[in-house]
């Protein structure tokens, strides 16, 4: 065996094989504890302070919204609860139906802001794991497919003339309405958003 074989066998035997790992950031296999600690601290009062200003105009338009929506819920009652004999005509129904009208383009506002929301937990995704935020969600949801049901019937002259059953629909709605509302209020309070209420 020639003295140049030897010589490369030797310090293949005795060459130390080279580890990568990473301190203060710098890439490699191993993650240094100033980097792991690093990835458990909170999250930053600045991306907090984003997040706020990203929902901020859509949580409080909604608020807005619901509480109109509420509003005129109360209005429909109203006005069946002082027809006599509760018998409304032609008239009345179609002055109903008018309202209704009204109160569907404020919870369609609402959705549409309800679906910013849903943008902005893409770009933040602490938002996306808030209890407080999924929880305002669900509720705007809910109170937007009670209100899709309810315009279906309500669209019927023939509903109209059961009082008693379209004051028993208005009450659940008002309820769906009045949880989301207060669902909203809560997540405007955890980020410290003002509104009204």
């Amino acid at each position: 065996m020639s003295r140049r074989l030897l010589t490369l066998l030797a310090a293949s035997l005795f060459t130390v094989p080279s580890f990568s790992y990473a301190v203060n950031g710098n890439p490699g296999g191993i993650r240094s504890n100033e980097s792991i600690n690093r990835t458990q601290q909170p999250v930053s009062p600045h991306k907090n302070n984003q997040a706020k200003m990203r929902i901020a105009p859509h949580t409080v338009t909604i608020q807005t919204e619901l509480q109109t929506a509420i509003d005129e819920v109360k209005g429909l009652k109203a006005q069946l609860e002082a027809i006599p004999d509760q018998k409304p005509g032609p008239t009345v129904i179609e002055h109903l139906r008018m309202h209704s009208k009204e109160l569907n383009s404020r919870v369609k506002m609402t959705a549409t802001h309800e679906q910013h929301l849903k943008t902005a937990a893409g770009e933040f995704p602490m938002l996306a794991q808030n209890e407080q935020f999924k929880s305002a969600q669900t509720a705007i949801q809910q109170a937007e497919k009670a209100n899709q049901d309810w315009q279906q019937k309500s669209k019927q002259s023939a509903y109209w003339t059961n009082t008693t059953q379209a004051l028993n629909d208005l009450n659940t709605l008002e309820e769906q309405f009045e949880n989301a509302f207060e669902k909203s209020k809560e997540l405007n309070s955890q980020y410290d958003i003002k509104s009204f209420g």
